[in-house]
């Protein structure tokens, strides 16, 4: 009897409060991550027939690209890219597999979505779900992936009391899907949108609201948004060729302290109409599951994870958003693929610890000619910092050129590149600075 049929008898005769069913590896959470987990693990099918797998995840979605909700997903009708399930399952991120709720079955792979996990149970290796029915089980594992991301904070989170106004967060496809339902139902009478957050998310959704004709207003609480990777002057231009090119205002300085039924009321004193709100600001780990004072944390809350994803708990792996490894948490999808990825390889063949080169990209306005496209490679520090490309242009043109900063170490060796709308070669050439830590030249790699 293979496998497959083994479970599913195990899954027949289990009730839903004791269950007996054991997998080898369990997934929990069914993210961008554990899409990448289940991609390297179905790569050696060798191992697969061996081995039991099992993923649960609270989405009704199979695993798909996350970023594709704040970029293409969100895109104004009539554009020549709209991002649509199942077109962005994972793994096409990366150029794999378009992995859709059918191919884990394919692949042996057991899938469980609308599954919630309440509880681990690190002692006898075991998880407790509860599921769409509300029915709870419990599952037993040889070892433990845990890759269940963050949520977005939400204006209950930050105790803003809200009258009436439809809001929105950009996590989840669900609630995604009925965002663009409504500005396409509404696109005439909805004339003023509020996107609170002036980190990634928030410049993303502004980038792409501004192009339904929607007057678009960003509000933030820093003096310039992305206030953790944009230099102030970096930040300043960045500010200046949004508002002035693409009509977007920004509001900075400010919170969100109340919303009305058509406003919302500001810390800095203002109410500002608004008929729509996008909220980014920020998220919150979701660790609630675990018994945390069983694992070393690292910063930010995080798990703190060794060279090869194990967590201090012997047998238990954490990847994306949860992961602290090397004393950082990397919020960011590439270190999501790349992480879950080497986990995978650990697994089937214990391969050599996981490294990772820091690395964050965006993408504004793609539906237009003129994109703004960035990427930092590398990070930044105290030693010395040199503009490269052009930072000397009308603020008024629509189209940008190359331009970016360099940031040098103590040692003079190179240690982030930021850039932006620069051609593959220049991008390249950016990742191969942080690795050899000495800057190639730009200007002409066209």
């Amino acid at each position: 009897m293979s496998r497959l049929a083994v479970i599913a008898r195990q899954l027949r005769n289990s009730s839903s409060v004791r269950s007996s069913v054991h997998f080898d590896v369990i997934i929990v959470g069914a993210g961008n991550a554990a899409g990448y987990i289940c991609g390297g693990l179905a790569s050696d099918a060798h191992w697969m027939k061996t081995h039991s797998v099992g993923m649960f995840g609270q989405e009704s979605e199979a695993p798909y690209e996350r970023p594709a909700l704040s970029k293409a997903f969100l895109h104004p009708p009539g554009s020549k890219v709209r991002a649509r399930l199942p077109g962005f399952h994972t793994c096409v991120g990366t150029g794999g597999d378009r992995q859709e709720a059918s191919w884990y079955a394919q692949n042996g792979i057991s899938f469980f979505n609308n599954s919630v996990v309440t509880k681990v149970d690190t002692v006898e290796k075991q998880i407790q779900i509860e599921n769409k029915n509300k029915e709870h089980c419990t599952y037993s594992y040889g070892k433990l992936i845990l890759a269940t991301g963050a949520r977005p904070v939400t204006p209950a989170d930050l105790k803003i009391p809200n009258n009436g106004l439809d809001v929105f967060t950009i996590r989840e496809v669900e609630q995604s899907m009925e965002l663009v339902k409504l500005m396409e139902a509404k696109r005439d009478s909805i004339k003023k949108v509020v996107v609170v957050g002036g980190g990634f998310i928030g410049l993303e959704a502004a980038a792409a609201l501004v192009g339904w004709g929607f007057d678009v207003k960003l509000v933030f609480p820093n003096r310039n948004v992305m206030s953790r990777i944009f230099p102030n002057k970096i930040a300043d231009r960045i500010r200046i060729h949004l508002s002035k090119s693409r009509g977007i205002e920004f509001v900075s300085n400010s919170r969100v302290t109340k919303i009305n039924e058509n406003s919302l009321e500001l810390s800095n004193g203002d109410v500002m109409e608004a008929q729509l709100v996008i909220f980014g600001t920020g998220s919150k780990l979701n660790l609630e599951y675990l018994d945390l004072t069983r694992f070393k944390m690292g910063r930010d809350g995080g798990l703190q994870v060794n060279g090869n994803m194990e967590t201090s708990v012997d047998g238990i792996y954490a990847v994306g958003d949860i992961a602290c490894f090397q004393d950082i948490r990397h919020e960011h999808v590439g270190f999501a693929r790349k992480s879950a990825a080497s986990v995978a390889s650990c697994i089937i063949q214990q391969e050599k610890a996981f490294s990772y080169q820091p690395y964050f990209y965006s993408r504004l306005f793609e539906y237009t000619d003129a994109p703004l496209v960035f990427q930092l490679h590398g990070s930044q520090s105290n030693g010395r910092a040199d503009e490269i490309g052009n930072h000397h242009q009308n603020f008024e043109n629509m189209k940008l050129e190359m331009f970016g900063i360099v940031w040098y170490d103590d040692t003079d060796r190179v240690s982030g590149v930021l850039i932006f709308n620069a051609s593959k070669k220049q991008f390249e050439a950016a990742r191969r600075s942080i690795t050899q830590g000495v800057l190639e030249p730009f200007e002409n790699l066209l």
